[in-house]
């Protein structure tokens, strides 16, 4: 028998004390420590990542030797892996900042939850510019106006579906000029013209600049979102202008599958009691029906 333990009814009250801390680093220390762990891990957005990489990079030095210690901090997680993802990752955070910064929304990065891959696709469309010679202030000006439109339909939770798969798009410069004219003339991005002065040549020089409409109404935004998924769709198309031969044939065998798709969608609603306005899906089948006896013509 125990002192003062009731053996027909033991109970035993406990209470767990920890170590003052010696200071922040500490805890935060010990934090880390814990989310190195497979049970038990947190699972912190990129933000809070990214916030403490700057913050550790800073306390080590700031330069190439402080973030090879910081990647050690954070290899054991998939995203970060590699040093280079390190360095993607901090790239895409800066570029949200930006992003914030010019749509007057600067340090809400918390709150407003961004698109994390949607900043990791630009930094992608960014790396492939250097690579292949298309890099330069009007383009890089460009592709941050489309990364800002695309954050302000992300807000407004408008967007047709991921906006990086739209982004991803972008492959060579062409592309890229492609989308911006298209928000160009739906009203989202507006292009100047802009004549300097060369200080050496004494030449004017004119280069064009981009921003975008910084208080877009919802239906606008709603038309961005239209905007982007038909200019990535119709910059996909002209990517995949090699197989002229046999592209015809694959076009057809995709309407048959959104058909597909959209049996199974009725089928859906019928099961569920959903009503659904035959007159219009009739309206659209007579519309569809005459494109393709257009097309019938045609061969």
């Amino acid at each position: 028998p125990i002192k003062n333990i009731d053996s027909q009814n033991p109970m035993i009250e406990v209470k767990v004390v920890p170590t003052p801390p010696t200071g922040e680093n500490t805890i935060e220390e010990l934090e880390r420590q814990l989310q190195l762990g497979d049970v038990g891990r947190l699972e912190y957005n990129w933000i809070q990542i990214t916030t403490d990489m700057r913050k550790k990079k800073r306390e080590y030095g700031n330069n190439e030797a402080a973030l090879k210690k910081v990647h050690t901090l954070y290899s054991h997680l998939s995203e970060y892996k590699g040093l280079k993802d390190i360095k993607m990752w901090l790239e895409a955070r800066a570029l949200l900042d930006s992003t914030l910064k010019a749509m007057n929304r600067e340090g809400e990065a918390y709150g407003l939850n961004p698109p994390q891959f949607l900043f990791k696709a630009a930094i992608l469309v960014q790396n492939r510019a250097k690579k292949d010679g298309w890099h330069n202030q009007e383009n890089l000006n460009a592709l941050r106006a489309i990364v800002e439109v695309m954050m302000q339909i992300s807000i407004e939770n408008k967007a047709e579906r991921e906006l990086r798969y739209d982004l991803a798009e972008i492959k060579k410069e062409d592309d890229l000029r492609q989308m911006t004219k298209s928000l160009t003339e739906a009203g989202l991005i507006i292009a100047e013209t802009v004549e300097k002065l060369d200080p050496i040549t004494n030449k004017k020089k004119v280069t064009k600049k981009v921003k975008t409409n910084k208080k877009p109404s919802v239906v606008e935004i709603e038309n961005a979102a239209k905007v982007i998924r038909k200019s990535a769709s119709d910059i996909k198309e002209s990517h995949d202008d090699k197989d002229l031969e046999n592209k015809p044939k694959k076009k057809l065998e995709e309407i048959l599958s959104n058909l597909r798709y959209y049996s199974t969608a009725m089928d859906k609603a019928k099961a569920n009691s959903i009503t659904v306005n035959t007159d219009e899906l009739k309206a659209h089948f007579e519309s569809i029906l005459e494109q393709i006896q257009s097309e019938i013509n045609k061969l």
